[in-house]
């Protein structure tokens, strides 16, 4: 179990330059930049106690200096992004659904957390999210459709609150002949 462990070690290890091993009695060694796994795995299943590998440390260091720089790169673009959509109020004029037609504007807040953007309709209570204002936009519409079909299929057994909905969204919601 502790040989497959340390496979796994070496497997996953990347830019090696140089490999020792040795066992209680003798001491092998490969330096080169490409070491075939089948030595070390051989050395490995022989019962060799130790196995060194040494990395360059400069390409190392650069590398994990290039991460640093691609992670401050992603950080400045999520906080652009998140800042480009404010909280702001649109009137949408259809359901994007070819079964249903808006008989007069119905008002949505469209606002951003992090990368999320989400269409809210506080007269219902309702939203949508997505990755783009279209996205939330269309994810609304499509829950806004199906919360209407709900309160229809059960408009007899309606509580007060949903009641209120129904009332509401049958006033302004028209389905296609």
């Amino acid at each position: 179990m502790a040989k497959d462990r340390l496979l796994r070690v070496v497997e996953s290890l990347e830019n090696r330059k140089s490999v020792a091993w040795k066992s209680s009695t003798r001491v092998f060694a490969s330096i080169s930049e490409d070491i075939p796994m089948r030595t070390i795995e051989q050395n490995i299943t022989e019962g060799y106690k130790k196995i060194e590998i040494k990395f360059d440390e400069t390409t190392f260091v650069s590398g994990l200096n290039e991460l640093k720089k691609e992670i401050d790169k992603l950080h400045k673009v999520i906080g652009d992004f998140s800042k480009k959509v404010p909280a702001r109020n649109i009137l949408i004029q259809n359901l994007r659904n070819p079964s249903y037609i808006l008989k007069q504007p119905l008002s949505v807040t469209l606002e951003s957390e992090g990368t999320e953007i989400s269409a809210t309709c506080y007269d219902v209570n309702m939203y949508g999210c997505g990755d783009s204002e279209e996205e939330a936009i269309d994810d609304f519409c499509c829950v806004l459709v199906e919360y209407y079909e709900s309160l229809r299929e059960d408009r007899e057994k309606l509580g007060a609150i949903p009641k209120k909905y129904w009332l509401f969204l049958s006033s302004i919601i028209e389905e296609r002949k």
